[in-house]
This record gives structure tokens, sequence and C-alpha cells, in this order.
């Protein structure tokens, strides 16, 4: 679960509160238009899913890249 939470903290910080769905899902909305949502969830052994790690990452670099543009 330790990865997860990880992960939740950098979500937050980056796209602000998440919305829990009914079931396990944490969904966070993204800053842009025409991207789906990061949608992060506990694996089976209790950690992040690799491949929502690497949705979160791209996401951020996205957000980060935005950022200089406007800058």
């Amino acid at each position: 679960m330790r990865g997860l939470n990880v992960l939740k903290k950098v979500c937050i910080h980056y796209f602000g509160e998440g919305r829990q769905t009914s079931g396990s899902h944490l969904i966070f909305k993204m800053p842009w238009v025409g991207d789906p949502p990061v949608n992060i969830q506990e694996s089976k052994d209790g950690k992040a899913k690799p491949s929502q790690v690497k949705q979160v990452l791209k996401a951020i670099k996205k957000k980060e890249s935005d950022n200089e543009q406007q800058s």
C-alpha cells in the first residue's frame, strides 16, 4: 500500500483532490481538455500498478511542459 499512498500524494500535489468512485479507483481530473483523467487503483500486491505510474508520470510531464510554455 505504501507505493499507492506515494502515488496518491503525488497526484494530489499536481492535480488536486481526486474523486473516489464506488470501488477502489481514485480519479484525478486533468487540467487540459481532451485527455482522459488519471485513474489509480491498488494492485493485487498492494502497490500502485506500473501502468498507472507511467500514466501519472506522462501527465506530470505534460503539465510541466505546458507551464513552461506559459511562462
